[in-house]
């Protein structure tokens, strides 16, 4: 009865259907169920992290604003009309009040990490050159396509080590934790059965928190 309100109040509060349907499994089966959350979960997590991930793509951004401006439009109203999130509303402010493009440039630059000083230089420039942008643009998203892709490699090696890290060091202890709670502690039971338990479910907790703290600092 505890799963089944539990699925509904996670449905009521607008939890992603896979994941409700994952908590109902649990109250048919707990093993087969609790091995479905925990994948739906780290499916449900990745989704979400590459969807922001394109919202905040560098290169996505320069694609953007090399099109707009190859279509006509002013550097400026390129940057001011980008749907992209690492336009701040303080740049959509600047563009629409005409401020000087060096200003644009400069409030933009931290926060383009690969191309952030060459962009605010090329936005200064504008300010005394009529020439064409759009090649120097267009350079920009290929360095950070090739930043991006870069990424890409070590945010999957990093998934995969976090990802073994899950099955051989939290895994176990979930389903052993299911058997305790539902068949009870071994027999002869006491401190020769329990002291054993505890202490490899903390080894491979620790194995696991290593791993997780190595590939942070890495991903940093």
């Amino acid at each position: 009865m505890l799963i089944w309100s539990v699925a509904a109040i996670s449905l009521a509060a607008g939890a992603p259907l896979p994941i409700v349907g994952a908590i109902a499994i649990v109250g048919i089966s707990p093993i087969f169920g609790t091995v479905t959350l925990a994948g739906s979960a780290m499916a449900y997590a990745w989704w979400h992290r590459e969807k922001r991930q394109r919202r905040l793509s560098e290169a996505g951004l320069f694609r953007e604003i090399a099109g707009d401006v190859s279509a006509g439009s002013s550097l400026r109203e390129a940057v001011g009309r980008c749907q992209s999130e690492l336009v701040s509303q303080t740049v959509r402010r600047l563009c629409d009040s005409g401020a000087s493009m060096a200003d644009v440039g400069a409030e933009m630059a931290a926060s383009l990490p690969v191309n952030g000083r060459r962009f605010s230089a090329l936005c200064s420039m504008t300010e005394h050159s009529g020439s064409s942008v759009v090649d120097a643009i267009e350079m920009f998203a290929l360095n950070a396509v090739a930043e991006e892709e870069l990424n890409q490699k070590t945010r999957a090696s990093l998934a995969q080590a976090r990802m073994s890290a899950w099955v051989v060091g939290v895994a176990p202890i979930a389903l052993t934790g299911l058997v305790l709670v539902s068949q009870g502690i071994p027999e002869p039971g006491g401190a020769p059965v329990i002291i054993p338990m505890a202490v490899g479910a903390g080894l491979e907790l620790a194995g696991t928190a290593i791993v997780f703290t190595v590939s942070g600092r890495v991903a940093r």
